[in-house]
């Protein structure tokens, strides 16, 4: 088996790592005692005291040890793949000529322990293409495009595109389109006042007695004196008034216009044909980060001890560790994060927004209206002027006058000439009273309204009521195309990637 005695490191320097002398020396006239050969249990008496053999701890002490004798123990270090001829030696340090201060002393072992030296190094070189920090980009804008008949959503809004019905409720009111021509009569105003008038009253004789007849003598020579009868509290009373507040006319009555039909002008919803989208996809989006220095793959040869291990090579019993610094170029940084995109779905034909005067797709929509027909409406009557006027159920009461004969009138018209203390023939004497009454001195008159014969209406809409318009909808919804990031200059970099791996091979102990 060949063996190491010398290690170069890259820096040139050389070192031994065994006595070849002392060895030659050693196999002239040293013994060599095999203490534990590692096939077997060691025997604890046969190992130098405190030297571990398998799973047995020596118990040979200094003093009890063969002079001049090298105890060898089999390695507890050696890998699995070498043969069983490497072995730890001991030897017995005699400070002094007493025993007690003897003890062991490890001087080595029979084989080289690499277990930290690198012996190779490989690496496991995984690449990747990045972008680069000169590459450049153009932004290409999403065209967006307008799609009817979506889902209701978060993005969707719905707009009319037609009129289906319409219709108002909830306060139909009758208004008064025409009074007519009124019928009217005569009345007498509050200020009409009346004139009682005393009836004339008539003497005449009667045959026979009879209540209110007087018996007076005729037909002698006696004195005489004039008797006249007087009436007095003839009245007329107006027992129950039935005062009645009459219109005498309208003096502020207002109007207004209503529409009764309109004329409406329409147009058909101008179309166009668009792609829209049928879902999304996943898409990676680059963003770059801070740049980096990061490793080639190469390297250039180094004397340095302290860069990293390249080239190992034995000659001549020498190992020859050479070394190498790692190339290193600046790489831009990129994350990455994915982001949803829409794709593209069947053409669809949806209204431009604009009409046209006629259109094979879209609908027909109310482009104006104008004023149809129109009536004139009574919206208030104003304040009405009135006059107090005597009611159908107004009663009166007329007294008749009391009659009253008084002697000693003055000869005239109405007055008779009667004998007093005389006898003579008799005759009853009555009064009657006629003519008496009230007559009316100042009338007031005033003409009232006693209805309209000719009165006009219609309904128009009040001001409670709801109008309805029910539209045709559907609903519009924009979609993105078209949007793209064009890589104009690339500027393409190969890095290693996390993937990479570095392995080292070291020597066994």
């Amino acid at each position: 088996m060949p063996d190491i005695s010398k290690i170069t490191l890259p820096s040139g320097t050389t070192y031994d790592i065994k006595d070849s002398t002392a060895r030659s020396m050693i196999s002239a006239g040293v013994t060599f005692i095999i203490a534990w050969n590692g096939t077997e249990t060691a025997t604890a008496a046969n190992i130098p005291a405190g030297v571990k053999a398998g799973t047995v701890t020596g118990t040979l002490a200094a003093k009890d040890a063969v002079a001049g004798a090298f105890y060898l123990v089999k390695s507890s270090s050696l890998p699995s793949e070498q043969t069983l001829d490497l072995y730890d030696e001991y030897v017995v340090v005699k400070p002094s000529n007493d025993n007690t201060t003897w003890f062991w002393e490890k001087i080595g072992d029979t084989r080289l322990n690499l277990t930290d030296v690198v012996t190779n190094v490989t690496l496991n070189k995984q690449t990747d293409s990045v972008i680069g920090a000169d590459s450049t980009f153009k932004i290409t804008q999403p065209t967006i495009s307008l799609a009817t008949g979506a889902t209701a959503g978060s993005g969707v809004i719905s707009v009319a595109t037609g009129i289906t019905s319409a219709s108002a409720s909830g306060d139909n009111v009758t208004a008064l389109t025409g009074l007519g021509t009124p019928s009217t009569a005569k009345v007498l105003g509050s200020s009409a006042t009346l004139t009682n008038t005393q009836p004339t009253i008539a003497l005449a004789t009667n045959t026979s007695t009879a209540t209110g007849r007087v018996q007076v003598a005729t037909g002698v020579s006696a004195s005489k004196t004039n008797v006249k009868a007087t009436a007095s509290g003839a009245n007329t009373a107006w027992n129950s008034k039935d005062t009645k507040a009459a219109v005498t006319g309208y003096s502020d009555t207002s109007s207004d216009t209503f529409l009764k039909s309109i004329s409406a002008t329409s147009k058909k919803l101008a179309t166009t044909s668009i792609t829209g989208v049928s879902g999304s996809t996943t898409a990676s989006k680059a963003t770059a980060a801070t740049s980096q220095t990061t490793a080639t793959g190469a390297g250039t040869a180094s004397t340095t001890n302290t860069d990293w291990l390249k080239g190992v090579s034995v000659s001549d019993e020498t190992l020859v560790i050479g070394a190498a610094t790692m190339n290193t170029q600046s790489t831009t940084q990129f994350t990455f994060s994915n982001v949803t995109v829409p794709t593209a779905a069947s053409a669809i034909t949806v209204a431009t927004g604009k009409v046209a005067a006629s259109d094979t797709n879209g609908d027909t929509v109310v482009t104006a209206a104008s004023n149809g027909t129109t009536a004139s409406a009574l919206t208030a009557l104003g304040d009405p002027t009135t006059a107090s006027v005597i009611g159908a159920s107004a009663t009166f009461t007329v007294t008749q006058p009391t009659v009253a004969l008084a002697t000693g009138a003055t000869a005239g018209t109405g007055v008779i000439s009667l004998a007093t203390d005389a006898s003579a023939t008799t005759t009853y004497l009555g009064a009657t009273a006629s003519g008496g009454g009230a007559s009316i001195n100042s009338k007031d008159e005033k003409t009232v309204v006693t209805g309209y014969a000719n009165t006009t209406s219609d309904s128009v809409l009040g001001a409670e009521s709801t109008i309805t318009v029910t539209p045709a909808t559907t609903n519009i919804k924009a979609t993105a195309t078209g949007a793209k990031t064009e890589w104009n200059a690339k500027d393409a970099v190969t890095v290693l990637t996390n993937a990479s791996s570095l392995t080292v091979s070291k020597g066994n102990g």
